[in-house]
């Protein structure tokens, strides 16, 4: 039994730790910083933090075992160390921390080498501090727009910021700025400023000299490059890049690291490193790996490792009629009905019509409209003519007559009476979404307020729309594939059988993306359906988009 003594030191000593325990968690909120931790792997066997050898070697304390894994910790090692080093690369799969490991890099180049925060970081992470100036600096953070960094980039970054930081426009969709206690500050800024100086405006990214810079994913405008490597000149400080090669061999990528395709050293002054999203200790690499399964393999390489890999021969290889195309048949009224239009004038205009089966997520293209050197009425009529209720349709009137309109609008009213379609003036159920190209306002404007032909603006980029048809090509473990289309659509079916790759090379131009060869009308028209689905909540796919350590 302890006696009363022991008793009250064991009240004492419980009272000390509580009061350190405080006084730590006070200062972990005060100086995040220094209680980051940069991820090292763990063993596959033991699950123990691995021990970093040199290169890729990793090895664990506890069984001993050799594997060649990628390091947060290494690769950050590796660039404070370098004292020569301008540019450093960091290529990282999804969900990686690339951008979390080079934000508290940011924020250790605001706070300076001598800040009592900073040391500690360095000292935890067994890093060098040579590479980074004294005292205070100054930093520029750029997304690709302000967008981006309001949504994930800033955040990031304020997660290491001291507690006492003054953030002004932080939330503003324009510049912003992190001024640290010490002195230090962080410009958030976005690739998309330097389209300015492009037109012979001022260029947003002249005047200041800082200490360090970071782009976050691949800048598509050369000249916000170019203009920051001017900026760093007179503290020696080095251009990052975080990024995830999802476009290939873009320009860029060839004129920055384009040694790695040729298989020759990396010239003086240029770090390239990559992460491994399952090497990340933090997330569930196996969910990882499962959901990389769906995609195409050149995609799993991007996305999983930040591999950069030549886009070559057809752009959907595993498209096959035998499997994806279909005899065309009525679709039944329990699916739900969507529409696409990719618009044109002497290239064609296509109007795909598709339908989604609820019970197996099955996507069909079941129609058609593909035709050049019309005008906007008659690829509304043509559009009206399929829809319509055969039975009630004034097809004897003029589109947009007075006469039509009576009909549209009994229809709409609930005045019409008609025994094929209840009054619906529709040959099947209502389209849930028809999205259109985005660009084309004054078409999709004519189409509603004219034709009563309604528009939902269509998602347009083309690296998202190649995966959303790539998800639904690819076959599911019951060897079934989500995307059918009925042979009736013959255009789509060339289009998509016929377009390949088209290799860009350094110069050909600056915006980073995906370019095809052959007619790409129909498969345009395709993109818009497949992400719009997708984003409005259909069928059992997920994005894998969101990059966190």
């Amino acid at each position: 039994m302890l006696a009363e003594t022991d008793v009250r030191e064991l009240m004492r000593i419980t009272t000390r730790v509580r009061e350190l325990r405080r006084k730590l968690d006070a200062i972990r909120i005060a100086c995040p910083l220094a209680f980051a931790e940069l991820w090292q792997p763990a063993c596959r066997t033991c699950k123990r933090t691995m021990r970093h050898l040199g290169g890729l070697r990793h090895q664990c304390a506890d069984c001993g075992t050799i594997e060649l894994r990628t390091s947060q910790q290494a690769a950050i090692r590796s660039m404070l160390a370098d004292h020569d080093l301008s540019r450093f690369v960091l290529l990282g799969g999804n969900r990686s921390g690339k951008t979390e490991g080079l934000t508290q890099v940011c924020d250790a180049f605001a706070e300076g080498a001598d800040s009592p925060t900073v040391k500690r970081w360095a000292r935890i992470n067994d890093l060098s501090l040579a590479r980074i100036q004294p005292g205070p600096g100054r930093v520029w953070m750029i997304a690709q727009t302000f967008g981006a960094a309001i949504e994930y980039l800033r955040p990031k970054l304020a997660n290491y910021l001291p507690k006492r930081t003054v953030l002004r426009a932080w939330g503003a969709n324009g510049e912003a700025i992190a001024e640290l206690p010490g002195g230090g500050v962080v410009v958030s800024k976005a690739v998309e400023q330097a389209k300015a100086g492009k037109r012979g405006g001022k260029n947003p990214f002249e005047g200041a000299a800082i200490n360090a810079a970071l782009f976050d994913e691949e800048p598509h405008v050369q000249l916000a490059v170019d203009s920051v490597d001017w900026r760093l000149i007179d503290f020696r400080g080095p251009t990052m890049f975080s990024m995830t090669p999802l476009s290939g061999w873009t320009p860029f990528l060839v004129r920055t690291v384009g040694h790695l395709r040729e298989g020759q050293p990396a010239p003086a002054g240029l770090q390239v490193h990559h992460l491994h999203g399952e090497d990340n200790p933090h997330i569930d690499s196996a969910e990882l790996l499962r959901r990389a399964e769906r995609y195409p393999e050149a995609v799993q390489k991007a996305r999983l490792r930040g591999e950069i890999v030549a886009l070559d021969g057809r752009v959907h290889e595993g498209f096959e009629r035998r499997i994806h195309v279909v005899e065309s048949f009525l679709v039944p009224d329990g699916w739900v009905r969507f529409g696409a239009i990719d618009f044109g004038t002497r290239a064609p205009f296509c109007h795909l019509w598709a339908a989604l089966d609820p019970a197996d997520d099955v996507l069909h293209v079941y129609a058609e409209h593909y035709a050049a050197g019309l005008r906007t009425s008659e690829h509304a009529a043509h559009i009206w003519r399929f829809e319509a209720c055969p039975a009630c349709y004034p097809s004897d009137a003029e589109l947009n007559s007075p006469e039509w309109w009576l009909w549209r609008l009994a229809c709409v009213d609930g005045r019409h009476q008609c025994e094929v379609c209840g009054g619906t003036g529709r040959r099947e159920p209502e389209m849930h979404t028809r999205w259109a190209d985005p660009e084309a306002l004054d078409v999709r404007l004519t189409l509603n307020g004219e034709y009563d032909i309604a528009t939902a603006l269509a998602h347009k980029a083309r690296r998202t729309g190649w995966e959303a048809i790539e998800d639904r090509l690819k076959p599911d473990a019951e060897g079934k594939p989500h995307l059918l289309v009925h042979d009736c659509c013959t255009s789509l079916i060339r289009e998509v059988e016929g377009l390949t790759w088209l290799r860009e090379e350094p110069g050909a131009r600056e915006e980073s993306e995906l370019s095809v060869k052959g007619d790409d009308h129909a498969w345009d028209a395709l993109r818009y359906l497949c992400v719009g689905i997708r984003r409005a909540g259909f069928g059992h796919y997920e994005d894998l988009e969101e990059e966190s350590a």
